[in-house]
């Protein structure tokens, strides 16, 4: 479920009569979880919406939408999700005190990286977040590789449970005809701290895109 917190005059949504506070449930069926299911789910000519307004009544729309009109509804932000990594280098636990709250969040969202180019780490994807890449054709996401060895790169994290995601969304090209793309970073190791594994003395500098 997502909520609207506001309604641009003359659009779609006003035309509905969307006001504020309204809850948006479900398109064709299918519940929605955040901005990206409302962003895709809506872009087709005609569908049915399910929504619960403040009052609390629930009403079903069958949309049809005009060509060029915009649906004009802006959501309350979502959730953003956090960063569970531990980097030595992280940019974001750098920061001195004393600046906006916003800029000591230390995100790892696939769905920033598809819409603002964020750079996330891939390492909270779930299984369901992996079919959603695929089915959407988020591309291009923008991915912290660290390293492509997985050893290595769970030891820059400083996170022992961090699965290997980072290639998986660009494999999945082979069962996509559309295909998908994804733009790759590497933080620079100038020398290997004291404990390092052994092959993570030497770990490439150079970004690696994933097309």
């Amino acid at each position: 479920m997502i909520r609207v917190q506001a309604v641009a005059p003359d659009s779609l949504g006003a035309a509905l009569e969307l006001i504020p506070g309204t809850a948006l449930l479900a398109v064709n069926g299918k519940d929605l979880e955040d901005f990206l299911d409302w962003e895709f789910l809506t872009a087709d000519d005609q569908f049915v919406l399910r929504a619960r307004l403040p009052s609390g009544e629930e009403i079903e729309y069958d949309v049809e939408r005009p060509e060029g009109l915009p649906m004009g509804v802006t959501l309350e932000p979502p959730r953003i999700r956090r960063c569970a990594n531990h980097c030595d280098f992280c940019f974001v636990d750098g920061n001195p005190q004393g600046m906006r709250q916003a800029l000591y969040i230390r995100d790892d969202d696939y769905r920033l990286s598809f819409r603002y180019g964020n750079f996330a780490t891939l390492t909270n994807l779930k299984r369901w977040d992996l079919e959603r890449i695929v089915e959407y054709r988020l591309s291009p996401l923008y991915v912290s590789v660290h390293a492509t060895d997985p050893v290595v790169r769970r030891w820059l994290l400083r996170n022992p449970e961090a699965e290997d995601h980072v290639e998986r969304p660009v494999r999945s090209r082979a069962r996509d005809p559309v295909g998908l793309r994804g733009s790759g970073r590497v933080d620079r190791i100038q020398q290997a701290c004291p404990g390092a594994p052994a092959h993570a003395r030497r770990v490439p500098g150079r970004a690696r895109d994933g097309r």
